[in-house]
């Protein structure tokens, strides 16, 4: 097995010392905004299926490593024909509903700094599949990196 990069490992210890950090109460205030109390359920909800989906989907090709596993094939069925990185959009409506739940801003903040640590992640990531494989330069246009893309716009 080929040892992990220093880039992987780095980004895998960020994002767990975030995971961390996020259960960790902090009183940096309420939210200012007071939403419907079914917004955060919905939210879970949709978390927890694209993450379901995901999970199922990517099987043995499941790795918290930015870079790919050696034997592992390109995924772009199913949630991964719509997004590229369900996994990191799972993760981050799930904080964000657990967050709005909670009314808590410090969680809010520490779910947006997990969004820009995916989104660094996920550039690290995709240099390497594009390494790996050839087509997945063309997956990557038509395909959004946290959501899904609109091409028939109204």
């Amino acid at each position: 097995m080929k040892p992990k990069s220093l880039k992987d490992i780095v980004f895998v210890g960020l994002q767990f010392m975030l995971f961390i950090a996020f259960v960790i109460d902090v009183d940096l205030g309420v939210l200012p905004i007071d939403l419907p109390s079914f917004f955060d359920t919905a939210l879970l909800g949709i978390g927890l299926s694209i993450f379901i989906l995901s999970l199922a989907k990517l099987g043995r090709n499941l790795s918290p490593f930015p870079s790919p596993k050696p034997q592992s094939k390109l995924v772009t069925d199913g949630i991964f024909k719509y997004i590229r990185h369900p996994i990191y959009t799972a993760i981050i409506v799930t904080m964000l509903a657990w967050s709005v739940w909670q009314q808590s801003l410090y969680q809010v903040l520490i779910t947006f700094l997990v969004l820009l640590l995916f989104y660094f992640k996920s550039q690290y990531e995709e240099q390497q599949l594009m390494q790996k494989f050839s087509d997945y330069k063309a997956y990557k246009k038509s395909t959004g990196r946290f959501l899904p893309k609109f091409r028939n716009k109204i």
